[in-house]
């Protein structure tokens, strides 16, 4: 797991110095600037039913880093990987059948891209709202009830939100933010327990931010 999440982490940092490079040029430099957050997340998701089909999820914990870069004084873009573990639950109950139950666990991968507005700043204080998307990959973790067939799967996903930072000690910050997922409902490859309808989660979190410059923000 841990492997796999270093590996996908450092591909999306890659990307730093290319983006970062550009701040080299001292005309651009006040319009264009680039920070690193680390952020602890909340998931919390709902219950969805349909086609005889009754789906939840646990609730969880888990990490989300972002490379932000803001291109001008108002605009900005996100680069985000997250990484949680939770439960998803089954309840199938179809006319004429057994009333059957099933549980899967599995490693949610986050791979996501935003567009954010900064709609003012004030003091220490930077609210902004963002929207964007990109995919979930569900990886099971082999801990399930009532399947053993169960298999990776990739679910595209429309991001929405906003936050706000907190201006802290030089070029540190902190970071407040409300993200919603909406995504299918994974299925892992069973076509018992695929109610094809969407479902949101709801992702509250909290982090420390590294801000590459300091000018003009």
């Amino acid at each position: 797991m841990f492997r796999k999440s270093g590996l996908v982490l450092a591909v999306l940092l890659s990307f730093i110095p290319v983006l970062a490079a550009q701040n080299q040029d001292q005309s651009q430099e006040e319009d264009r600037e680039s920070d690193i957050s680390v952020n602890f997340t909340g998931l919390y998701g709902i219950q969805e039913q349909n086609n005889g089909i009754k789906q939840s999820v646990s609730n969880s914990a888990g990490g989300l880093v972002t490379y932000r870069y803001r291109f001008g004084s108002r605009w900005g873009i996100d680069l985000n990987y997250g990484l949680s573990r939770n439960t998803d639950y089954y309840t199938v109950n179809n006319a004429g059948t057994p009333l059957s139950f099933y549980s899967i666990q599995s490693d949610v991968h986050e791979l996501t891209g935003d567009v954010l507005f900064r709609a003012f700043h004030h003091g220490r204080l930077s609210p902004y709202i963002l929207l964007g998307g990109g995919a979930l990959i569900f990886a099971p973790t082999g801990i399930s009830y009532g399947t053993s067939e169960q298999v990776r799967e990739l679910r595209p996903a429309a991001i929405y939100g906003g936050g706000t930072e907190v201006s802290l000690i030089g070029n540190f910050a902190l970071r407040v933010q409300y993200r919603g997922l909406f995504y299918k409902i994974p299925d892992f490859g069973i076509s018992t327990i695929n109610p094809g309808i969407f479902t949101h989660t709801a992702e509250p979190s909290v982090g420390i931010v590294y801000r590459f410059s300091m000018r003009h923000f």
